[in-house]
């Protein structure tokens, strides 16, 4: 009984020393922008909309952790897939900075920290008004634009 007891300690033991010893891999997704409003801007009432597709999915932008973020760029709860611009010059790269996510020409993180990247015969193509154009990110956000972004 007494080295059942011993055998049961150690091997609890072991348990806790391995399990500590287990690094845990974290990803630091960028913290937003909280403001974009030059100390001189322009006050607009801009919006458009945009959606993102993975593999054929529409991600979905009803988490609180999207809206109202920012005070010239954001998204409301009512309608997370309309951008609401208050400053004149604000830029699809401006907008998505403000997002707990990252998005390039290259990459996209997800808020969930899911990974999609150009490359091994996948890519990530960007659209506007249903035109294809690969410097998207850097246009300026209009009334009525629409913004997609597809990776397959």
């Amino acid at each position: 009984m007494k080295k059942y007891i011993i055998l049961v300690v150690l091997t609890a033991l072991a348990s806790v020393i391995f399990i500590s010893s287990q690094k845990v891999k974290t990803t630091v997704l960028p913290t937003p922008i909280t403001d974009l409003r030059p100390e001189s801007y322009v006050e607009s009432d801009i919006t458009a909309s945009f959606e993102i597709f993975t593999y054929g999915t529409k991600r979905i932008f009803s988490d609180p952790k999207y809206h109202n973020l920012n005070s010239a760029v954001f998204l409301e709860a009512s309608d997370p897939n309309t951008v609401n611009v208050k400053s004149e010059g604000i830029t699809w790269d401006d907008f998505f900075k403000t997002l707990p996510m990252t998005l390039n020409k290259e990459c996209i993180v997800t808020g969930t920290k899911q990974t999609f990247c150009s490359g091994n015969g996948k890519s990530l193509k960007f659209y506007i008004n249903n035109i294809e154009d690969a410097s998207a990110l850097d246009k300026t956000i209009h009334q009525n634009d629409n913004f997609r972004v597809i990776f397959k």
